[in-house]
This record gives C-alpha cells, sequence and structure tokens, in this order.
C-alpha cells in the first residue's frame, strides 16, 4: 500500500484502535466477524477533521463508514483471514523453492494445488499421517478412490504430505530442529497459495503427568522446561523469546467436541517441551543419567503444579510459529503413560494403536463439524 506523508506533529501520534497499523499488518483479529456500529468517530463532522488525518486515515475512515452501513442493513461482514509471513526479503525473491517438502513457486502452481486447504494437521510419525489422510478421506465422503491419495513429498525422504479435501496432512518428524524446518516451509507454501482462514493443529503422542493413560491433552499453552510460556529461539548470536500461548478459543471448540465422543477421556492443560526425550524429560532409563529418582520425580511434581499434564517435543516452536503468522493453532496429544509412574512405554499393540487413533478422531469431528458435515460426525 502506497504511504502518505503525514501533517507536521502527528508522525509520531499513537493511532486509535481500529487504526491503519493494525490494519496493514495483517493482524490475527481482522479474521474475525467485525460488527462495526458505531461510526461517530469516523462521520462527526468530516470535513472538519480533514485537516488533522492523512489521506491514508481518511481512506481507512470511509471504508468503515461504508462497511458500518453495509452491517446496519442486515449484513454480515466476514474479512479472509490470510497467512502472514514476516520476512521481506521473501517479496524480492523471483522463485521460492521449498527445498524440504520438494516444492516451488515456479515448479508448482501452489493456488492450484492447495488455494482451497483450511485445515493442516501435522504430527511426527510419516505412518501417522498417512493413516489420518486415509481416515479423513473416508470421513469426508469425498469421490476419488484412496488409491489417489499421493504423496505430495514423494520426491523427498524428509517429510510426507498428502492432501485430502480441504485437509492437509504433514508430517514433521521429532524434535524442535525437526518441526521448525517443516513449519517455515509450510508457512510459506500457504502464504504463497494464498490459502485464507487456515486452522493447523498437531496431533500426536505423549507422555502424561499425574493422568492416565490414553488420556487426550489439548493444549492451552505450551511451557518450556522452566515452565514458563516461552519459546528461545538462539538467531546470529542473540537469543529472541517468544510467546507460546495458543488459541484458547479453539481449544474449547476442540475440549466441547470431545464431550460428544463416548468414552473420551479429554481434559485442557500446559503442554511441556522439551528438547530431549530422555534427560531432558527426567527418564532413568537413557544411556546417560546424572539424577536421582527423588529429583526426577520432583521434578515431575512441581511441573504437575505449574499446570502441565503432558510432555512432548515440537509443541513450544509449533506455538510460537504459529502466532507470529496469525494462524490459529492447536496441539492434541494422547498420553501413552504417565510418568510418575514410570518411563517405559508398556502397552499392548493393539492398545497403542487404538489410543493413537483418539486425536484423530477428536479432530475429524472438529473438521466435519466446521464443514457443516453434523450429520456424519463419528
Amino acid at each position: 500500500m502506497q504511504s502518505f506523508p503525514q501533517p507536521a506533529g502527528k508522525k509520531d501520534a499513537k493511532r486509535k484502535s481500529g487504526s491503519s497499523e493494525s490494519w496493514r499488518s495483517g493482524s490475527p483479529n481482522i479474521g474475525e466477524e467485525m460488527q462495526l456500529r458505531d461510526t461517530r468517530s469516523c462521520a462527526g463532522s468530516e470535513h472538519e477533521s480533514h485537516r488533522s488525518l492523512s489521506r491514508e486515515d481518511l481512506c481507512i475512515c470511509r471504508i468503515l463508514q461504508g462497511a458500518a452501513q453495509f452491517l446496519c442493513q442486515g449484513h454480515t461482514l466476514t474479512m479472509k483471514r490470510f497467512v502472514h509471513v514476516k520476512n521481506p526479503y521473501l517479496d524480492t525473491m523471483d522463485e521460492d523453492i521449498l527445498y524440504h517438502l520438494d516444492l516451488g513457486t515456479k515448479t508448482h502452481n501452489l493456488p492450484e494445488m492447495f488455494g482451497d486447504v483450511k485445515f493442516v494437521c501435522v504430527g511426527g510419525s510419516p505412518n501417522r499421517m498417512r493413516a489420518f489422510a486415509l481416515f479423513m478421506h473416508k470421513e469426508l465422503g469425498l469421490v476419488e478412490g484412496e488409491e489417489d491419495i499421493k504423496d505430495i513429498c514423494a520426491g523427498t525422504d524428509r517429510y510426507c504430505m498428502f492432501k485430502t479435501g480441504p485437509v492437509l496432512s504433514i508430517s514433521h518428524g521429532m524434535g524442535v530442529p525437526s518441526i521448525s524446518i517443516m513449519l517455515h516451509e509450510l508457512i510459506k507454501l500457504l502464504h504463497h497459495a494464498r490459502c485464507c482462514d487456515v486452522t493447523i493443529i498437531r496431533i500426536g503422542t505423549s507422555g502424561g503427568i499425574g493422568i492416565a493413560p490414553g488420556s487426550v491433552v489439548i493444549t492451552d499453552t505450551a511451557v518450556d522446561s522452566f515452565f514458563k510460556p516461552q519459546f528461545e529461539q538462539v538467531i546470529l548470536d542473540n537469543v529472541v523469546t517468544r510467546s507460546t500461548e495458543l488459541d484458547k478459543e479453539l481449544a474449547e471448540e476442540l475440549f466441547n467436541c470431545s464431550k460428544k465422543i463416548p468414552n473420551f477421556p479429554a481434559l485442557i492443560g500446559h503442554t511441556m517441551c522439551t528438547y530431549d526425550f530422555y534427560e531432558g524429560q527426567g527418564r532413568l532409563d537413557g544411556a546417560l543419567c546424572s539424577f536421582s529418582r527423588e529429583k526426577k520425580l520432583d521434578y515431575l511434581k512441581r511441573a504437575y503444579e505449574a499446570g502441565v499434564r503432558n510432555i512432548e517435543m515440537e509443541s513450544t516452536v509449533f506455538a510460537a510459529m504459529c502466532g507470529l503468522c496469525g494462524l490459529k493453532a492447536a496441539v492434541v496429544c494422547v498420553t501413552l503413560l504417565d510418568r510418575l509412574d514410570c518411563d517405559q512405554i508398556t502397552l499392548s499393540h493393539d492398545v497403542l494403536m487404538e489410543y493413537q487413533r483418539r486425536p484423530q478422531l477428536l479432530i475429524s469431528n472438529f473438521i466435519k463439524k466446521k464443514l457443516g458435515l453434523c450429520d456424519q460426525i463419528s
């Protein structure tokens, strides 16, 4: 958007709510339905305010006036929530190669391939995400056969990706570095494809704290190993701290969906993200162990008191990156054991498979509800 010079003395003035700054930046909030009823701040004596407002402010003011008149006639104004990248250098590139996804802006028509995506589900295991794609294909009653569901990233062995209608299923591997790489390229993919109103959900497995195995934890906040709601990223030689708050409204909506599934133990709680599966999570069964059983239990009990209900290895960077790019995001993980009782997973194969399907079932019902397929909810 062209910028206009502001009148002298106005350059540093803070803008009021509904400002052009938030409108230009593509804040996630603009995707919500806006009911604009009071336009007195813009209406008034418009000719008297011309001298104190920039041309851009006046333009935005008139847009809001028109929107208010539209709403007063009984209409609803809904603005699309696009995916925003926070990198000005992308605009200077002739081509963007999504190397680890085996996709690119010149080699593939990304808007045609992915423009209708509304839901993105990510998980660690390639086999699990393929199984989820096949499950969604069946649940959505899509016309094409299962044999048509191909791995879009077949040209690389890093990640797998499957598309079933408006649902994209992608694997991300294990740990912060692996999911971080995938998220950078996924978010750019959604941006290049001009996807809008996208909801992204991580589904996976985790270790529980003080809850029964098989419980599904819907994360309200991802925390680090110090129980702080933050993700620390080393950029050049600086430590950058980013918020890990997730969409509370989305978490509540998922929890309400879980209540309609018989015999489905679910709860909302904090999820702790660690950089390691063994010592980093206080396990006593790794190749290295530098602490006692008593210290392990003390740490896990303090985590529980801080609101942590499960432990995994991706949620903080997932929450931080999705939040910065305006994506509604959630983390839904089933617990395979209670870490206060044991460190090793001893479930039978059949029980393990049944537990792993629980997040998939919940997300399937949520997606069908959002698509208006309530009669097909499992």
